[in-house]
């Protein structure tokens, strides 16, 4: 049977085009052609009758496919773009996935605010910290972002350490945490994703300095958290665009894959010369999106990966206050006024005393001002106008376009929008907070003035009684 015969019966069985303009037919392919069509009648498959031809062309349709995929060399098992566009700064905060970020923020303390103006713009799921610089002497209520939970492992000398925010609506819980002086900062957590599912994340920090064991040291601890889905995000000092056998040797032994293929840290002198050193790596790459995006916490880029699955369901946003809504000046100082506070004078102890004002005036205060839950927007950083966010998504915007371009002149725009921006955020920031300053002094003012009348304020019978 010659290749014009195939084309025929393909072309009027089949309804498919013609195979004239196309390469010819594989030898083994058109071999098997002909020994399906000898072992059939004699007449061709278009004067067949159609009872008789319908099993006849559902196998030739079958064995067609199968020989057309044997003699087909790139056929992709998971089809889709083979690469994926990287997300923007937006998509990152408006995903509806678990969201991972990672900074490198060379001392946590002095830039806690943009800090925490950053996980509430971007509202990561797990935040990393590497080099947070804390001391033992920093308490957590002095780093605290609302809403999020911290776990920590410092340095015992200056300098390194790590840190992990992680949402409060996510269960989690330390496994390991390591610090070897002059090596590494280890920090791993097991975050429950659902009733079946959990997520081992650990964060890492590896100064330049460290020994050739440090490496080892680090592949021993992880190893057994390697079953289950992993993410290791931190700064290893490595340059993963070039990645030492040494290091590769030891990833391809663990299963671990780099994500980040962008360059982390720039040189300012030279735009086209830079390092990957800030890493994501994970045990189920084909799970993740990363993207790298520019920061002013320090002169590395912040990177991050979407996490694709089943979506997280976030509970809402639940703050508690006081309701003044039904609330009575009269009434509430009446009740004040039958209240024996000259009993204060006959305690000698001074907690006491204290407990005693405070039971009696919570007290009446809980009956004309009860705690109400309220659902708030997710805006805790005021200081940030919109102005502010403007600026730094136009700031994002150039430093995309100067990394694309490579130009000198592309960069000094960009350079001199970043200054805006720093300036911009401090001046709203010292504006905030004089505005808050000046605020609470009148109030405290205010309080100190009118104590002197307060007397006049209450009931005449009720004073009378009060003294």
């Amino acid at each position: 049977m010659s290749r014009d015969t195939i084309s025929l019966i393909i072309t009027q069985c089949l309804g498919l085009p013609p195979l004239y303009p196309h390469p010819t037919i594989p030898l083994s392919a058109h071999y098997a052609l002909n020994i399906f069509y000898h072992a059939q009648k004699s007449a061709p498959f278009i004067l067949c009758p159609q009872r008789s031809r319908r099993p006849v062309l559902i196998a030739f349709r079958r064995t067609l496919i199968l020989l057309l995929l044997c003699s087909a060399s790139d056929v992709e098992v998971n089809t889709g773009p083979a690469c994926p566009q990287a997300p923007s700064f937006v998509d990152f905060c408006d995903r509806k996935n678990l969201g991972i970020m990672h900074v490198n923020i060379r001392s946590l303390l002095p830039k806690f605010v943009l800090l925490t103006a950053l996980a509430h713009s971007a509202n990561p799921d797990v935040l990393a910290v590497s080099e947070s610089w804390l001391r033992k002497a920093t308490k957590n209520s002095e780093i605290s972002i609302p809403n999020y939970n911290i776990f920590r492992q410092d340095r015992t000398a200056k300098g390194g350490g790590v840190a992990v925010y992680c949402r409060d609506s996510l269960q989690s819980n330390v496994i390991l945490s390591r610090s070897i002086p002059k090596q590494f900062e280890l920090l791993i957590k097991k975050i429950t994703l659902s009733r079946n599912k959990s997520l081992t994340v650990a964060a890492c920090y590896r100064p330049p300095s460290a020994p050739s064991c440090a490496l080892d040291t680090i592949c021993e601890l992880i190893a057994p958290h390697l079953a289950s889905e992993f993410v290791l995000l931190g700064d290893l000092n490595w340059d993963m665009l070039n990645t030492p056998a040494v290091l590769q040797s030891k990833l391809d032994a663990l299963n671990l894959t780099q994500i980040i293929k962008e360059p982390t840290r720039y040189n300012p002198k030279s735009v086209n010369k830079g390092t990957l050193i800030d890493v994501i790596l994970t045990n189920w790459p084909y799970k993740y999106t990363s993207a790298v995006f520019n920061q002013d916490l320090s002169d590395h880029c912040l990177i991050a990966c979407i996490r694709y699955g089943s979506a997280i369901k976030r509970p809402p946003l639940i703050t508690v206050k006081r309701s003044l809504k039904h609330f009575c000046k009269e009434a509430f100082l009446i009740h004040l006024a039958r209240v024996s506070w000259k009993d204060i004078d006959l305690i000698p102890s001074v907690e006491d005393a204290w407990s005693f004002f405070k039971s009696n005036f919570l007290t009446i205060l809980d009956k004309h001002a009860p705690f109400k839950k309220c659902r708030t927007k997710n805006r805790y950083s005021p200081l940030f106008t919109p102005d502010l966010t403007a600026i730094d998504q136009h700031k994002n915007i150039l430093w995309r376009t100067a990394i694309a371009s490579n130009s000198p002149r592309d960069m000094q725009l960009f350079r001199e929008v970043r200054n805006q921006y720093t300036q911009s955020v401090r001046k709203a920031k010292a504006s905030f907070f004089r505005e808050k300053f000046t605020k609470n002094l009148q109030k405290v003012l205010g309080h100190c003035k009118v104590h002197g009348e307060q007397e006049h304020l209450l009931p005449a019978a009720h004073c009378t009684e009060a003294r």
